[in-house]
């Protein structure tokens, strides 16, 4: 979007885009942002990055304030809370749906098929072999004379 047209609209876009890409939350894109910002629609200068970053770290609360306080340079109260909403609006709709899409297929038969032909034979937390998952391939060695048993993972078993 051009930066001729309403402010309101370019930051929306701008940060509802940014916000897909932003994997690993706000401050993952302050690079971009500040590219954005600076370079490519000139809101404010470097030294007006450079305080809006150092107090969105300043102060409390979420890292997601510095998108609140560049929406507000641009165009006030507004500005912020569209910024703000675009930031965090596309990522929360996009977990919302991504968990519903989890929890109908875990009732489904497939996730099951697909543990029981991909997981772990090392499941349980004594690091033990899940019974039945080939543990019992090589059953006769247990049974040599003076051999000590050990199972798992290198723990020895006391009996």
């Amino acid at each position: 979007m051009n930066s001729g047209g309403n402010p309101i609209l370019t930051l929306v876009w701008t940060f509802g885009l940014m916000s897909l890409f932003a994997v690993g939350g706000a401050n993952a894109a302050i690079p971009e942002m500040h590219r954005v910002a600076v370079e490519v629609q000139h809101w404010m200068t470097d030294k007006q990055f450079a305080d809006v970053f150092a107090i969105s770290q300043l102060s409390p609360g979420p890292n997601v304030l510095i998108v609140t306080l560049i929406g507000y340079s641009v165009a006030g109260v507004a500005g912020a809370l569209a910024a703000t909403l675009a930031m965090c609006g596309p990522t929360a709709i996009l977990a919302y749906w991504v968990s519903r899409f989890l929890h109908r297929s875990s009732q489904s038969r497939w996730p099951a098929i697909i543990q029981a032909g991909a997981g772990s034979t090392f499941d349980r937390a004594d690091g033990r072999q899940r019974p039945g998952s080939g543990a019992d391939l090589r059953p006769d060695l247990d049974r040599r004379p003076g051999h000590i048993s050990c199972r798992g993972a290198g723990l020895r078993d006391p009996g």
